[in-house]
């Protein structure tokens, strides 16, 4: 068990840095303090009504903000970034990707721009994964602004860097169910789900 969670925090290291298990252990093991700062920004668009959700269909007001986190580790040699957004998906960032990492210094290959999947906000691209639906007129200005927020962010995750521990946990987590074939929710015991959370 001792081995197994050493390999997890290793393999931690590298999703976290986009490097792998093996890097990851080089990263971790390099001298130096590591890092960390993170920020939490709001993304929620002053007039939604010219951007569209996955479905392409309009906003016609704000229920709740939106909003993107972004983490920045470092090792004082080299660092990593991981923002999440909410919105469903992220489309096509590569060339956003190499604008942060020119203005950072972060290197492309040690950064993550995920989504929380959220089914109802903007889409975050001109157009969605299935390139079935545009953003929407307001998507280019929305796309644009969000992109730089999030060097913003990046930044002043930088400026902040804290000395951090890393460490891990276990337990057990009650509120998901997994769902049959036909999409309906069955009994616990036919379809069970793992209720242990990291």
């Amino acid at each position: 068990m001792k081995n197994s969670l050493r390999i997890l925090f290793l393999a931690i290291c590298g999703i976290a840095l986009g490097i792998g298990v093996t890097a990851g252990a080089a990263f971790c093991a390099e001298a130096g303090t590591l890092q960390a700062a993170a920020v939490k920004v709001d993304i929620t668009p002053a007039d939604p009504s010219q951007l569209t959700n996955q479905w392409g269909v309009p906003f016609v007001g704000v229920h709740d903000k939106t909003y993107a986190r972004v983490l920045v580790v470092s090792n004082g040699s080299t660092s990593a970034v991981i923002a999440a957004i909410d919105t469903v998906e992220v489309s096509d960032a590569t060339e956003f990707i190499k604008r942060l990492s020119k203005e950072t210094g972060i290197p492309t290959t040690n950064i993550i721009l995920t989504a929380t999947h959220d089914h109802n906000a903007p889409i975050v691209g001109m157009i969605d994964a299935s390139g079935m639906h545009p953003a929407g007129p307001g998507g280019a200005a929305f796309l644009a602004k969000l992109h730089d927020d999030l060097i913003k962010a990046v930044k002043q995750c930088q400026t902040n860097l804290q000395p951090v521990r890393l460490g891990i946990d276990s337990g057990r987590c009650y509120i998901n169910i997994n769902r049959d074939l036909n999409g309906k929710r069955g009994p616990e015991s036919l379809y069970p789900s793992d209720k242990t959370v990291w």
